[in-house]
């Protein structure tokens, strides 16, 4: 009987620690990235963030990152991944990870590391400068491609708790549209499209906001919605298919299987 309840609670555990992750809202690629480490590694580009790490092989409470740019003031926390025994098979040490989104207009990040109230550089990062105090501070480049684009979809200044949508196919031809199952959609063309948006804003209802055709950019759908705070999914519904946004790089799982577009209202 023993032995019929070990994988059952081993599988448990399991579920438990993927919805933890989950509950955190990484995108896809970096589900698949945190998937493959066996340790900690140097810092780099996953999605729009920036993916730190960090291992131990005793046991670590609290690990956790500050930055030149924020003078230090705020201390980012990782997140534990999983048990880690590194070099010495059998301690009870932890792999931790922080993926942190670059912030606009910041090309290279200086950071330290916080374990346990220690501050020290990154030992997994070799590149590192000293400053004026002789403190080592951990670099990071940031690559040009990965600087950030202008999110979408973006906020109305004018108007407070209200999100500015935009569907463009450009080409239909092209293929540059996905559906939520991540196949390639094709449209007959781009003018006199039924365009509507669902997501957890409306309760997945498509019929409560379509977008309008604009007149002065034919082939150009744009809808202005009042959004509470808080994160949000959504997809596309054109012409009745359900497409990813285009114009945002930012998705995640839906609990269904399927790729939703997402973003944030601070």
């Amino acid at each position: 009987m023993a032995r019929c309840k070990r994988p059952l609670i081993v599988a448990t555990l399991l579920i438990g620690w993927c919805v933890l992750v989950w509950t955190q809202d990484p995108s896809i690629a970096l589900d698949l990235r945190l998937a493959r480490l066996d340790g900690a590694i140097a810092p780099e580009m996953v999605d729009d963030d920036v993916l730190l790490t960090y291992a131990s092989d005793r046991r670590v409470h609290h690990v956790g990152a500050a930055f030149a740019h924020e003078n230090f003031r705020t201390v980012h926390t990782f997140y534990r991944w999983r048990p880690f025994n590194g070099a010495r098979p059998g301690t009870g040490g932890d792999l931790f990870f922080l993926a942190y989104p670059v912030p606009p207009g910041v090309e290279r990040l200086e950071y330290r590391l916080v374990v346990d109230g220690v501050w020290m550089a990154d030992p997994a990062n070799p590149a590192a400068r000293r400053d004026r105090d002789g403190t080592r501070l951990s670099l990071f480049e940031v690559p040009q491609h990965a600087r950030p684009r202008p999110a979408t979809p973006v906020a109305v200044a004018e108007r407070r708790g209200v999100m500015r949508f935009v569907f463009e196919p450009g080409d239909p031809a092209l293929g540059e549209l996905e559906s939520i199952y991540g196949r390639p959609a094709f449209l007959a063309h781009n003018r006199g499209l039924d365009v509507r948006v669902a997501g957890t804003f409306n309760r997945w209802d498509p019929f409560l906001h379509p977008l309008r055709e604009d007149p002065a950019r034919p082939g150009r759908y744009v809808a202005e919605i009042p959004v509470a705070r808080g994160r949000h999914n959504y997809y596309f519904v054109v012409d009745g298919r359900r497409l990813v946004d285009p114009h945002n790089p930012h998705q995640r799982y839906h609990r269904d299987g399927y790729t939703v577009s997402t973003f944030a209202v601070p």
